[in-house]
C-alpha cells in the first residue's frame, strides 16, 4: 500500500497516483471550431517565436508580460495567441517535475518564474486590462456571477475577425460563439500549466515556498494579499459545486445546454484539472512551511478544503467509517490531494488541527487517506508499523484532547496507540543497534 502522507514531500512527488483523466464528450466540437483552431496554431507558431530560447529572465518576462490591451479588429485573436505562446512557454520550460527541482528550480526562482507565474494566475482570476468586451479572464463559474456573459460581445466580433479568417484559411468564418470559446480554453490551458509550474515548483524547495507567501499582486482590484491568497481564490472559485457538477459542466455559463449534464464535457475536465493542480500547489506548498499554513488558515482555506473533501467524496460508508473515491472517479487525486493539505497546514498550525480534530467524519477520511485502520490486525509489517504523518499525528491529539471525558472516539484511540506502540518498537530496535556496534 503506497501511503501518500510520508513526511518527505520528495516522494509525494515521484509517487504520486497516475490521474485519471476522464473522457470528454463533443461539446459542440465543429468544422467551424476546428477550423479556427488551425487558425490560431499558425498565429501561435508564426515566426518560432512562441517557446524557443534558454534565457530564463527573458522568458520570465515574456511569461508575466501583459494582456494585450489595444482595441480593434485583432484584439480578440490577439489575446488568444498571447495566452497560448505564455503557456508554450510555461510547458517548455516549467513543464516537468525535473525542470522545477534542486538546483534547476533555484534558478527558475532567481529569474523570477515564481513571481511570473503568480501574475499571471492573478491576471487571469481577476481579468485582464483589456477593453470590457475584450476582456481575458477565465470564464464564469457559478449562474449568478456578476461578471457580464461576454458570449454576446464575441458573437459581435465575428464580422471584424472574418477578414483575418479569410485571408489565413481562404473560407468564412462561421456564425457562432468559437471565438469565446478558444479564449476560454486558451486561458484554463494557462492557468491550468502556471499552476502546474507553481506546484512543482514549490515541491522540496523552501525558498521557493517562501517567494511564493512574498508575491503581492498589482495595485487594483483582486482581493488577494500575497501568493497564499491568490491559490486559495482559486479554490473559492469552485465553491458549493461538487465534484460531479464540475466535469458534468452543471454550473458553467456558456457551456453547451445540448450536452450539459449528459456526460463529462471539455469544458468540465478542464475545470476539474485546473482544480487539481491548485490543490497539488496548496499541498506542496504548505508542507513544513508555517507562515504560508498561517496564512492559508487566515484566508479561510481550511473552511473551504474542509467543505470540499467531506461533502464531495461520495456515500460509500461501510459501516460507519466514510470512504474516499475508489479509482474510477475522476476527482480522487484531487482529493487525496486536498486532504493532504489539511494535513500538512494542520502539522504547522494548532488552529487547524484543532478544528480538524474536531470534526470526526473529516478525520477518519484523513485517516483513510494515510492508509485507514483495520481494527482486527495490530501485527506490524516487516518494515514496522508505518509512522504517522506529524500533521495527523496534531489533528488526532487535538481529537482525543478536545473530546469529553472518557468518550474519545475508538478509532482515533486505536491509531494513537498503534502509533505509541510502532515507536516503542523503533526505539527498540535502535537501542538494539547502537549495542551490537
Amino acid at each position: 500500500m503506497k501511503f501518500l502522507f510520508d513526511d518527505d514531500d520528495d516522494e509525494w512527488a515521484e509517487e504520486e497516483e497516475e490521474e485519471h483523466e476522464p473522457e470528454a464528450a463533443d461539446d459542440g466540437e465543429n468544422v467551424a471550431e476546428i477550423s479556427i483552431e488551425v487558425l490560431l496554431d499558425q498565429l501561435t507558431y508564426e515566426g518560432g517565436s512562441a517557446g524557443v530560447g534558454s534565457d530564463l529572465a527573458s522568458i520570465c518576462r515574456r511569461i508575466a508580460s501583459p494582456f494585450p490591451a489595444e482595441e480593434g479588429v485583432d484584439c480578440a485573436v490577439a489575446n488568444i495567441v498571447h495566452l497560448r505562446r505564455t503557456n508554450v512557454l510555461v510547458s517548455n520550460h516549467m513543464g516537468t517535475m525535473a525542470q522545477c527541482r534542486g538546483p534547476a528550480g533555484e534558478r527558475l526562482r532567481e529569474a523570477g518564474a515564481v513571481d511570473a507565474l503568480l501574475l499571471a494566475l492573478f491576471r487571469l482570476l481577476v481579468g485582464g486590462p483589456a477593453c470590457s468586451c475584450h476582456g481575458v479572464s477565465l470564464p464564469d463559474v457559478v449562474r449568478g456571477d456578476d461578471r457580464p456573459n461576454r458570449a454576446a460581445a464575441y458573437s459581435s466580433l465575428q464580422d471584424t475577425v472574418a477578414g483575418v479568417y479569410r485571408d489565413r484559411l481562404g473560407c468564412e468564418l462561421p456564425s457562432g460563439d468559437v471565438l469565446l470559446r478558444a479564449l476560454q480554453n486558451s486561458a484554463l490551458d494557462l492557468a491550468t500549466s502556471a499552476l502546474g509550474g507553481v506546484r512543482d515548483l514549490a515541491c522540496g524547495s523552501a525558498g521557493n515556498r517562501a517567494a511564493i507567501l512574498q508575491w503581492r499582486p498589482p495595485d487594483g482590484p483582486g482581493g488577494v494579499r500575497n501568493g497564499a491568497e491568490l491559490l486559495g481564490a482559486y479554490i473559492r472559485r469552485y465553491h458549493g459545486i461538487d465534484w460531479r457538477d464540475i466535469v458534468l459542466g452543471l454550473r458553467f455559463e456558456d457551456e453547451d445546454e445540448s450536452v450539459k449534464g449528459a456526460s463529462y464535457t471539455k469544458r468540465g475536465v478542464k475545470e476539474l484539472r485546473l482544480l487539481t493542480n491548485t490543490l497539488g500547489c496548496i499541498r506542496n506548498s504548505s508542507h513544513s512551511t508555517s507562515d504560508l499554513c498561517e496564512a492559508f488558515y487566515s484566508f479561510g482555506l481550511v473552511d473551504l478544503l474542509t467543505w470540499r473533501l467531506i461533502g464531495n467524496v461520495g456515500k460509500r460508508a461501510i459501516g460507519r467509517l466514510p470512504r474516499l473515491p475508489d479509482a474510477s472517479s475522476p476527482w480522487r487525486e484531487a482529493c487525496f490531494r486536498c486532504a493532504c493539505a489539511l494535513i500538512n497546514i494542520s502539522e504547522k498550525n494548532e488552529c487547524t488541527a484543532k478544528k480538524v480534530g474536531t470534526n470526526r467524519e473529516l478525520t477518519l477520511l484523513l485517516i483513510e487517506s494515510w492508509g485507514g485502520v483495520n481494527m482486527n490486525d495490530i501485527r506490524a509489517t516487516k518494515r514496522g508499523l508505518p509512522p504517522l504523518h506529524l500533521g495527523l499525528v496534531a489533528i488526532l491529539n487535538a481529537a482525543r484532547d478536545e473530546a469529553p471525558e472518557g468518550d474519545v472516539d475508538d478509532v482515533v484511540h486505536y491509531v494513537l496507540e498503534r502509533e505509541k506502540m510502532r515507536k516503542g518498537v523503533a526505539r527498540a530496535n535502535n537501542l538494539i543497534q547502537r549495542r551490537s556496534r
